[in-house]
C-alpha cells in the first residue's frame, strides 16, 4: 500500500492522460464509424467527468450528439449546488454561452426541477 500511495501522484496523471486519450479516440471512432470503440471510450468519458471537465465535455457532447455523456454531464450539474458554482467560477459557464447556449437553458431547467422537487419532498431525480 506504501508502494501505492507513492504512485499515487503519478497515477492520477496517468489517469487524466488516458481519460484525454479516451476524449481523442471518441472523436476518431465516432468519425471513422468504429462503434465498439466509441461505447468504450464514452464510457471512460462518462466516468470521469468532474468540475474541471464537465463544460468541455457537455460541449464536446452537444456538438457530436454523444447522448450518455451529455445526460451524465447534465446529471452531474444538476445533483450538485456546490459543483455547479464551482464549474461556473471555473469559466464552465462562460464556455457553455459561447458555444451552446440551449445547454444553459437546459441546465437551469433542470435545476429548477430539482429544486421543486427536493422542495416538496421528493428526493433525488428519476
Amino acid at each position: 500500500q506504501l508502494e501505492q500511495m507513492g504512485r499515487w501522484p503519478e497515477t492520477r496523471k496517468e489517469d487524466q492522460e488516458a481519460v484525454s486519450m479516451a476524449r481523442r479516440l471518441l472523436e476518431a471512432a465516432d468519425r471513422y464509424g468504429v462503434e465498439r470503440l466509441k461505447v468504450i471510450c464514452e464510457e471512460k468519458v462518462c466516468a470521469s467527468v468532474g468540475v474541471g471537465t464537465v463544460a468541455t465535455d457537455l460541449v464536446l457532447a452537444e456538438r457530436r450528439g454523444y447522448k450518455k455523456l451529455k445526460a451524465r454531464c447534465m446529471e452531474f450539474l444538476v445533483a450538485s449546488p456546490a459543483d455547479m458554482l464551482a464549474v461556473a467560477a471555473a469559466g464552465g459557464c462562460k464556455l457553455l454561452e459561447a458555444t451552446c447556449p440551449s445547454v444553459l437553458t437546459e441546465i437551469l431547467t433542470a435545476v429548477a426541477a430539482r429544486s421543486c422537487q427536493l422542495a416538496l419532498g421528493g428526493g433525488a431525480l428519476s
